[in-house]
């Protein structure tokens, strides 16, 4: 029950006693119970003590003062204040009694025996009627501090019945007994009464309010919500009942029971206006900030936000301000979030502890949220900050990972280097960011040492990923074998580790590389079955189908095929497959097979992608070349280019179509078919065969018109291919197909050199490693051979053998007798043989 619940304005005792003010001290005196009457404590204790401090040399006035002061600061919760005003009161009135104010701090107390005690005291003591009834009303209600609801009872009863002739008494001490049958669970008493109405007339809103309290504890929340609203706004010229902030309080715990979370909120606000106190309202708010956390954190930091404006100094401030930036977090508003936690770090007052917790929390949540501008500075406080060397340790292992997740690999190895050689509590988690920051940066050998002193880690969690990434590494380094071992091993030793799916994958690409067709589909099928991604599933039967059909399993090509029609039907993987599957049919021969497959796929419709639809006519056009039906070819070829001009295959159908032209010996339209296959793909590889196909058709063309332009046209081409192209063969063939031109220019200089340089290029790449084409070269060198020998010189016949013995020292599969050759050559030319 509230303090004074039903006790009358302790002054009322006193104002008999005033003597008359003068008028500055009287206008501030009724200032004060102006605002004391409006429950505006700190302001009425501000006007008590402008009064008492204008009658300072009043004693009485000073006094009466002093008392209203304290019973001020009592209602706002200021214990300390009222206790010292009242000891100031009595050491300069010690004659004077205080009236209810001792018994009513020892209520605020707690102490609510010795309440008891003074309040009886007091009423014994008393010669007003009055005053004995305010006193025993205070004894009434100390017994309620103390539970003790059957003494209160009894205690307000017998006020009742006692003071028959003092109507406000007698209906106090009614009003106090049906609240304390309330509160002691008797319920059914305290309604029977509620239902006499015995002085419900006099005082209707305080009845009302009665009658909600008894809804509250029967558990009516419908009955308390309907009538809540009418009661809170109250009638005008009404006096607000004494315990509304309480009914306010147990309809909003009612009301979370019943999990009615926007009632209760509504109440909980309610709360928070109608407390006397700073302590109850501080109540109120955090009340409402623990409900709304539960569902809207936003409107919960809101709320929190609030309590700080008007608790700035509240002694859980930094409490407060952290749970404030965490609710933030959790509802999104990280930058909002940070402005909180700054509050912390910024303020030296705080413990270093708890602004090091609070950096470490923005630091994590901003990196979290890619916020790295705002991240960074935090990371570096905690390091910058640190108190000791293990804080020093952890502040540098979250701002490597926070670089780590910036991309910065560099600087996340040193950072994280640096905290490993310490070898301290943080070394195994640093070791382990390391590691990932050296993969990233493609250091596999620097890595290997790393992941060898993970192995040894204390914590499994590291020890097992040092496994898989120890097999990761051994791939990478070129060691298929062992990383394929290793990952198998990985596999069953941990069957559960987060690391599984990503070993088995690696493990059944490694067994297609290696051509172990069934474990790489068995691989292949069993990490499907683990339901990554989906993406990664359609990846791995389409890579099950492939191992299927290079190992000669129609099992696994059709489980594949079953799998991904199920489990993604329609999906660009399982049309993906089918196009391959009909790809690997034509090669090996199965024609028929692979148009099963193409139709199959038009049956399902998936014509309505365009780029579906324009492969399946360039695989229909391959399917028909084998067939050996040009013209169905080249009809598939010219529907795909009319209609689908813009298809990645329209390139290829434009080439195909113009190698079908020129295999036809119509060389003038292949040379329009290759032009739009480089006019569609004018770069890469495919950029340059294009531009060579042009220069074939072009010198072809030139074999038909002897028209110069063409030849000149071929030279060109041949000669930029051969100075621009990365693919050693076609800059063989070119070169040689550049010197033919020349020759048949009449520029047998320039083609005399064409050809050497076919030849010089091609024991250059034989000493680096790579096998030149031995058509082109064993051509280049024939031609230059010849050219040499037409001279009709011992000078020409020295530069053909010179041209045989390169032939011979690149050991070229031409099958020519080069000993027969070059004797022949000496013979005619009457030269020296070998030394």
């Amino acid at each position: 029950m509230r303090r004074g619940l039903f006790i009358a304005a302790a002054g009322v005792l006193f104002s008999a006693l005033l003597l008359p003010l003068c008028a500055d001290e009287a206008s501030e005196r009724r200032l004060g119970e102006e605002a004391y009457a409006k429950s505006d404590y700190k302001n009425a204790a501000q006007y008590f003590d402008n009064a008492r401090k204008v009658a300072a040399n009043d004693v009485e006035k000073w006094g009466a003062n002093t008392l209203r002061m304290a019973d001020a600061k009592l209602r706002e919760g200021e214990v300390g204040e009222a206790k010292q005003l009242l000891a100031e009161y009595r050491s300069r009135l010690p004659a004077h009694g205080a009236g209810m104010l001792p018994g009513r701090i020892l209520m605020a107390e707690k102490r609510y025996a010795e309440a008891e005690e003074f309040f009886a005291s007091l009423a014994a003591g008393a010669s007003d009627p009055e005053a004995a009834c305010e006193a025993a009303l205070g004894v009434g209600e100390a017994r309620l501090g103390q539970k003790n609801y059957k003494g209160a009872i009894e205690q307000f009863q017998r006020i009742e019945n006692e003071n028959a002739d003092l109507p406000l008494w007698a209906r106090r001490a009614l009003e106090a007994r049906i609240y304390a049958l309330i509160e002691s669970g008797d319920v059914k008493t305290a309604a029977g009464l509620l239902a006499a109405g015995k002085f419900r007339k006099e005082n209707p809103a305080h009845w009302r309010s009665l009658d909600l309290l008894a809804a509250l504890r029967n558990g009516s929340f419908d009955r308390f919500q309907a009538d809540w609203t009418t009661l809170r706004r109250g009638d005008e010229g009404e006096v607000s009942p004494p315990i509304l902030h309480e009914l306010a309080v147990g309809g909003a715990r009612l009301a979370m029971e019943r999990k009615q979370t926007a009632a209760a909120e509504s109440l909980w606000a309610d709360a928070f206006e109608l407390a006397d106190t700073d302590a109850e309202r501080q109540n109120a708010l955090r009340e409402l900030i623990n409900l709304q956390s539960g569902h809207d954190p936003g409107r919960a930091a809101k709320t929190l936000r609030r309590y700080l404006t008007f608790y700035p100094e509240a002694a859980d401030r930094v409490g407060l301000l952290l749970r404030g930036a965490r609710l933030l977090v959790k509802a999104g508003d990280v930058k909002e979030a940070m402005e909180l936690y700054s509050r912390i770090t910024g303020d030296n007052r705080v413990p270093a502890a708890e602004r090091l917790t609070a950096a470490r929390e923005a630091a994590v949540a901003a990196s979290g949220a890619k916020l790295y501008d705002l991240a960074e500075p935090m990371f570096r406080y905690l390091v910058e900050q640190s108190e000791t060397p293990a804080q020093k340790e952890e502040g540098e292992l979250l701002l490597g990972e926070h670089c780590f997740r910036r991309g910065n690999y560099a600087q996340t190895a040193e950072l994280m280097r640096s905290v490993a050689d310490v070898n301290g509590a943080h070394a195994e988690a640093a070791r382990f960011w390391l590691l990932q920051s050296l993969i990233a940066l493609g250091e596999y050998a620097e890595a290997v040492p790393v992941v060898e002193k993970l192995r040894d880690a204390k914590n499994p969690e590291y020890r097992v990923a040092a496994e898989y990434f120890r097999a990761f590494l051994q791939e990478k380094r070129g060691q298929s074998g062992a990383a394929r071992s290793g990952y198998e091993r990985f596999l069953i030793l941990h069957p559960d580790s987060d690391y599984v799916p990503a070993a088995m994958l690696a493990a059944a690409e490694l067994a297609l590389a290696q051509r172990d067709y069934p474990a790489a589909a068995g691989g292949f099928f069993r990490y499907a079955e683990l339901e990554p991604v989906p993406s990664d599933a359609m990846r791995a039967l389409y890579l099950a189908m492939l191992a299927g059909c290079f190992g000669g399993s129609q099992e696994d090509v059709d489980r594949a095929l079953k799998l991904l029609d199920e489990k993604f039907p329609g999906s660009a993987g399982g049309v993906e497959a089918r196009l391959q599957l009909a790809d690997y049919l034509l090669a090996g021969g199965d024609p028929m097979e692979a148009e099963r497959q193409l139709a199959e796929l038009e049956r399902r419709g998936v014509v309505k992608d365009p780029e579906v639809a324009a492969e399946l006519l360039y695989r229909r056009a391959q399917i028909a070349l084998v067939k050996k039906d040009f013209q169905q070819a080249r009809m598939q070829l010219d529907a795909l280019l009319a209609d689908y001009p813009a298809s990645s295959f329209a390139a290829d159908a434009a080439f195909l179509a113009g190698n079908l032209e020129s295999d036809a010996g119509r060389y003038k339209t292949a040379l329009e078919f290759y032009r739009k296959a480089r006019d569609l793909r004018p770069d890469g590889l495919f950029g340059r065969i294009a531009t060579g196909r042009i220069a074939d058709a072009r010198f072809s063309v030139y074999a038909e018109t002897l028209d110069p332009a063409d030849l000149k046209a071929a030279a060109e081409l041949y000669g930029e291919l051969a100075e621009d192209s990365a693919d050693p063969r076609l800059r063989l063939q070119s070169l040689y197909k550049l010197g033919k031109c020349r020759e048949l220019l009449n520029e047998s200089g320039e083609a005399l050199a064409a050809y050497n340089r076919v030849l010089y290029l091609a024991l250059d790449q034989k000493r680096g490693g790579v096998m030149p084409d031995p058509v082109w070269v064993g051509k280049a060198g024939y031609a230059a051979a010849l050219a040499y020998l037409k001279m009709g010189t011992p000078a020409g016949a020295r530069e053909a053998l010179r041209v045989i013995g390169i032939l011979e020292d690149l050991q070229l599969p031409t099958g020519e007798d080069f000993d027969r050759i070059e004797q022949e050559i000496r013979r005619k030319y009457n030269l020296q043989g070998k030394q």
